[in-house]
């Protein structure tokens, strides 16, 4: 719970205070106390933070959930998303777009359409507030790997880059990262 209630007192408990801090739904907060458990990845923290309730009114246009699953199937090899992924998923809700255009976003792949572009841009805004709450929640869990986990996806969201990816090879050519080594 995000409150608690004592003879007409009402007080706030700590998931309640991040819920106020970073201005997110109660619920979005009780669903990340109950995804905390399950995450085993830094893309299982994308996956929990794209599916926080503040999503679920970005935009789905017409026709979006097909070109969306479209843009998937065109970029499996590059490490967008897994088959099993777009065999399962539910393109009609926009919190999906959301977790594709964050990862998209991270493998440095282009987007299709200007609006894609646009809709990226506004989940990204969003994206440090939400990471930020599922972080100090990780951190009271007490979980170290669920931690660094969640410091991992925000390096990834920050920098557009693969957690592992080598930054030099991230922003500069391979002649440029050979020059810069010697």
């Amino acid at each position: 719970g995000c409150i608690q209630i004592n003879n007409n007192n009402v007080a706030p408990l700590f998931p309640g205070r991040i819920a106020s801090h970073y201005y997110l739904t109660h619920r979005t907060v009780c669903d990340f106390l109950e995804t905390i458990t399950l995450i085993d990845s830094v893309d299982a923290v994308i996956s929990a933070i794209t599916y926080a309730r503040e999503y679920s009114d970005s935009p789905l246009r017409h026709n979006e959930d097909a070109e969306v699953r479209d843009f998937c199937l065109a970029n499996i090899k590059r490490r967008l998303v897994s088959q099993h992924f777009v065999n399962s998923a539910d393109f009609t809700d926009p919190r999906t777009k959301v977790y594709v255009l964050f990862k998209a976003w991270i493998c440095r792949i282009k987007l299709p359409y200007c609006d894609f572009e646009v809709d990226q841009r506004l989940a990204l805004e969003e994206a440090f507030r939400v990471a930020q709450a599922f972080l100090e929640l990780a951190v009271v869990h007490g979980d170290t790997d669920k931690v660094l986990f969640t410091l991992q996806a925000m390096q990834c969201l920050r920098q557009s880059c693969l957690y592992g990816d080598d930054p030099l090879e991230v922003y500069f050519s391979g002649d440029e990262v050979r020059f810069l080594r010697e």
